[in-house]
């Protein structure tokens, strides 16, 4: 009997031996898989820093160059602005019509920007422009009841 129960307990420790190979080849393989995700990340990562300083330098160099030819307004709070407003404000604009402009000086002028026949705007020098553009509307109490 003694030999019997030695027996047992040496084929449970064999399976309990396989049990713990089992899991560790899991662990293993689990571990390379999450080694190789993270190298990925990490690469990803590092090719988009790459792409960043060389999107950031292209845009340097885009700004640089608009400002070479621009020509300052030293007088204005705002830098250069223009500021336009319609001709009529309640006019109907179709696609084919061009919007008529005029312009509204607060005694700041920007040699920039010119405005001709009141319905396009041609700015002189070459570069990249940021725009804000406001588009604001009064509704009259009591018309639209």
């Amino acid at each position: 009997m003694a030999q019997a129960e030695v027996f047992e307990i040496g084929v449970e420790q064999g399976q309990m031996l396989q049990v713990l190979m089992r899991h560790c080849q899991t662990m293993r393989r689990q571990e390379t898989r999450l080694r190789l995700a993270t190298a990925g990340l990490l690469a990803t990562f590092f090719a988009t820093l790459v792409w960043l300083q060389f999107h950031q330098q292209n845009t340097t160099e885009a700004f640089a160059g608009a400002q070479q030819g621009a020509v300052t307004t030293e007088k204005s709070p705002l830098g250069q602005t223009v500021h336009l407003e319609t001709l009529s404000p309640t006019d109907a604009c179709l696609e084919q019509q061009p919007i008529k402009w005029r312009r509204v000086d607060y005694g700041y002028n920007s040699p920039d920007f010119s405005l001709e026949d009141q319905t396009v705007l041609y700015v002189v020098s070459k570069g990249l422009y940021l725009i804000n553009l406001r588009i604001s509307y009064r509704i009259v109490y009591g018309f639209l009841t």
